[in-house]
């Protein structure tokens, strides 16, 4: 039903509004979905990351312990004669 200035009126109207926020909650819906999955990605790359840094750190640490104790080893049996 038409109003007097050529807008719509009652049930139509109503309708349509309806019709638009169901639309853009949808749209909103997988805008949300789609941010959730890219943080996720995010934060499995980061993880991922740490645990390599830290495992690299880790080895890395490990072999100059060692290199330095060949070294003090070496050095002492050279002292000595």
């Amino acid at each position: 039903m038409m109003g007097p200035n050529g807008e719509m009126q009652g049930r139509g109207q109503e309708g349509m509004v309806n019709s638009f926020a169901q639309s853009t909650q949808a749209t909103f819906q997988i805008i949300e979905s789609l941010v959730g999955a890219f943080g996720g990605f995010a934060q499995m790359l980061e993880s991922t990351y740490m645990a390599t840094h830290s495992s690299f750190f880790g080895t890395f640490c490990h072999s100059v312990s060692l290199l330095d104790a060949h070294y003090r080893w070496n050095d002492g049996r050279k002292e000595r004669g």
